[in-house]
């Protein structure tokens, strides 16, 4: 960075601040403004991979003033970015400085040049007149926006460099804007982008931070404006986003908790402002939930008088919102108001199922909407730190079964919000079973139902296995395994010896209803035709067996009949081999691993694996040589190496005989491959227990089958 002491880099950087701050508005009267964006990104990155900002030696100079001539830095209101109110850098050669000194005068300059852009960024984001931007056609609109977003992250990265004193620049400035707006009719546009630019720095601000920020959250201002009559609805969603912006800075300042939350209650009853209102409000509820307890009764009424006239994804928003903050409540005193936010959402579910013969369109439409409704109510309610991701990670402490079986006082209200839960489970079901949409609704909120904390929204397990089996015969579909898979993970513990009696039986039967139904089905369907089903089979089934789950239930596969297994091996497993899809063949690889690997002594399953292997481990060696041969593509290798391998070390003598019974067959797995190189491979591969060598091995006989040998595969 010493570079910055020479005086043809300043006037290189001079000049790439005149193209950043080239006259008119982007889009409508100029494309230039646009391109040195990335230069200045690039330049704040190198600025901040320096020990500049971080030495003894530098001194935080008053970036107002250029440290050189001494003119000031930021514009006055109405100043273009070319007039003399903008000073130019002029510092002395670098020879003529020692280093301590050339250390300091470096960082004055740099930050001299990240705080004229931030006053050219905050011009250049300035909204035209109302009259200039309605004769834009919607490109140029679009394209503006564009801009505006990417001057948000710049002037985010000049935040990272300036720190403290932008904020020190832009919220007097801010105040000073709003003076002009309330007493002298000025123009709102120049307030709202220096609104915007405080919003963009948000992450730049760290939570401990007090001054200057009480000046714009507190009510020297966004008092004021919650006052003010007529508030133009673009610097109203900009304070709007603002606030959302400084959630996690407002939970360590909780003095303002109160006055920003009213702020945007009344913005979300404006259908002008309610998208960005409450699109903070949500960020608000989730970051600051038990500052805003005492807001509940406010957030409740909001959410009964506005959700009727909200569109579906601020309405979902809106509900999660306020049951953040219930959730943060007394039991006794979040159930009343639980159900009063529950209470419209089954109401009209209830009433579009009635008209589901009448009006099928609306009522379809109303059901989906009203479910993704219950499903954020569901996940606002679970507190934050006890959210548990029941298909994709590991839960050690098994806290799942912990909250699944919670006890709550009963009482009348308790049983009913179950009871009306469970209907709707229920009757949805019965009238939308078949259409995928609404049960991709549904699935997702009884999944959300598994991982919550109350157990007043989780159906009983026998019922919900029997409803969900049910229904996959009548309409097999993906979703419904997504589904049962988040049932068996919630429910099993990992040992047969720690499992209720009734979640023995009831998982036993889920998995046995399942695979049946997907037997009987796949018998009647071409499997690449199916793809989607056939990989939500099989990662249902390594979600069982794999040890990485804390929750896995391999003992649930053995209740099963040997029929069943004996149909899962030749009627699915080994046609899935031979699928065109990836994801699909990915899966079954999958469960092959994590089926191979229950083959030890503190496994329960280990007779069950002996058997399958004895009975198509051949069968299974075949295939996985004739994919690797050619019949699947190079990109899928690994995954059939890995369980080759895995049959290798496990079972030596069986696969040893299966790869020579199988190469034995004239050309298999390749006309290319003769008869002395299968015998080599046989001999290579054999006894191998390093994955790397065994990789290496197989890749160079698939070249062989390929005919890709001495090329640059």
């Amino acid at each position: 960075m010493s570079s910055l002491l020479r005086p043809e880099v300043r006037d290189y950087l001079d000049m790439m601040l005149a193209c950043t701050g080239f006259p008119g508005h982007f889009a409508a009267d100029e494309t230039i403004s646009e391109l040195p964006l990335t230069f200045w990104m690039f330049f704040q990155e190198e600025l901040q991979d320096t020990p500049i900002f971080n030495s003894a030696d530098s001194v935080a100079p008053d970036f107002h003033i250029d440290p050189a001539t001494g003119k000031p830095i930021f514009y006055a209101e109405g100043t273009s970015v070319d007039s003399p109110g903008g000073g130019m850098v002029n510092i002395a050669p670098a020879s003529r400085a020692p280093d301590r000194e050339q250390t300091a005068t470096i960082a004055a300059i740099a930050k001299s040049i990240f705080a004229r852009l931030v006053e050219i960024l905050r011009m250049k984001s300035t909204f035209p007149p109302e009259a200039e931007w309605n004769a834009w056609d919607t490109d140029t609109r679009d394209r503006f926006t564009m801009y505006r977003r990417e001057t948000s992250d710049m002037i985010l990265s000049c935040a990272y460099v300036l720190r403290d004193e932008m904020l020190a620049y832009l919220i007097p400035l801010a105040a000073r804007q709003l003076n002009d707006f309330e007493t002298s009719a000025a123009p709102w546009h120049p307030l709202e982008a220096t609104v915007f630019a405080v919003k963009s720095m948000s992450d730049a601000v760290l939570t401990d931070d007090l001054d200057p920020l009480d000046g714009i959250i507190g009510p020297e201002f966004l008092g004021r404006l919650s006052v003010t009559a007529h508030l133009p609805p673009r610097l109203h969603i900009t304070v709007c986003l603002l606030i959302g912006s400084y959630g996690e800075w407002m939970a360590t300042h909780p003095d303002h908790l109160a006055r920003a939350a009213r702020f945007l209650t009344a913005a979300v009853q404006v259908p002008k402002l309610s998208r960005a209102a409450v699109d903070a409000l949500l960020t608000l509820c989730d970051l600051c939930r038990s500052q805003l307890v005492g807001e509940v009764d406010a957030l409740v009424q909001l959410w009964t008088s506005v959700a009727p006239t909200l569109p579906p994804e601020q309405k979902s928003k809106l509900v999660k919102a306020v049951a953040n903050v219930i959730q943060q409540m007394p039991y006794q005193q979040s159930m009343p108001r639980l159900w009063v936010v529950l209470d419209g959402i089954i109401l009209d579910i209830n009433r579009a199922f009635d008209a589901c013969i009448q009006d099928p369109v609306n009522s379809r439409e109303v059901v989906t909407n009203q479910l993704e409704c219950l499903k954020s109510c569901c996940q606002g309610v679970s507190a934050p730190e006890l959210k548990i991701e029941l298909l994709d990670h590991h839960d050690p402490t098994g806290t799942i079964a912990a909250q699944s079986s919670q006890a709550l006082p009963e009482n009348t209200q308790n049983q009913e919000v179950t009871r009306v839960i469970w209907n709707t489970t229920r009757r949805t079901c019965d009238i939308y079973g078949g259409d995928a949409q609404v049960m991709r609704a549904l699935c997702q909120f009884i999944i959300e139902t598994l991982r919550n904390t109350l157990p007043i929204f989780s159906a009983d397990l026998a019922p919900l296995v029997s409803l969900l089996v049910d229904t996959y015969a009548k309409h097999q579909m993906p979703v419904v395994l997504t589904v049962a898979t988040a049932i068996a993970c919630a429910h099993g513990d990992g040992s047969v010896k720690k499992a209720e009696e009734g979640v023995k039986t009831g998982l036993s039967a889920l998995l046995e209803g399942i695979m049946g139904v997907t037997l009987q089905f796949v018998d009647r369907h071409d499997l690449d035709d199916v793809p989607d089903l056939v990989q939500a089979f099989f990662e249902m089934l390594t979600k069982v067996l794999d040890t990485k789950y804390a929750t896995y239930c391999p003992w649930s596969l053995l209740s099963l009949p040997q029929a069943t297994i004996d149909a899962l091996l030749s009627r699915l497993l080994l046609r899935g081999l031979g699928m065109s899809e990836r994801t699909a063949i990915t899966s079954i690889l999958s469960f092959l691993l994590a089926f191979l690997s229950t083959d030890h002594d503190d496994s329960a399953l280990v007779v069950l694996t002996r058997y399958v292997v004895a009975r198509c481990g051949a069968d299974l060696v075949r295939e996985l040589v004739a994919a690797i041969g050619g019949r699947q593509p190079r990109s899928l290798e690994e995954g059939f190496v890995d369980v080759l391998f895995k049959m290798s070390v496990r079972y030596t003598e069986l696969t040893k005989c299966a790869l020579v019974g199988c190469l034995a067959m004239e050309g298999f797995p390749s006309a290319r491959v003769e008869r002395e190189q299968k015998e080599a491979f046989v001999k290579n591969v054999i006894g191998i227990r390093q994955i790397v060598r065994f990789r290496g091995v197989v890749k160079q006989f698939s070249l062989q089958c390929r005919g890709l040998t001495n090329t640059a595969f």
